[in-house]
């Protein structure tokens, strides 16, 4: 199950940053450690903790994606809530 679990994670995408800017996206953690030198384990480690390391930052490109998704959604809700909110006052309730 260890190594079924490892060949996942190191499947997925990742994002690097630097200094909160994307540089580089890889097709897995194995292959970003084989570019950047640092460590698979550290680079899972930034991904599923969220820390970075010396300026740099590691992220699935799956939960950039969703949190995008997220914001996105969460913007449609607030914008609907205005026009709720506006079409309110307009008939003076």
């Amino acid at each position: 199950s260890n190594i079924c679990d490892k060949s996942r994670i190191d499947s997925k995408p990742v994002a690097k940053y630097f200094n909160g800017k994307l540089i580089s996206v890889y097709n897995s953690s194995l292959e970003a450690s084989n570019k950047t030198g640092i460590s698979v384990g550290i680079i899972a480690d930034c991904c599923n903790k969220g820390f970075g390391n010396l300026g740099f930052e590691f992220r699935y490109l799956s939960d950039i994606l969703n949190h995008e998704e997220d914001e996105s959604q969460e913007r449609a809700q607030l914008q609907l809530r205005k026009e709720e909110i506006k079409g309110l006052l307009e008939k003076g309730n």
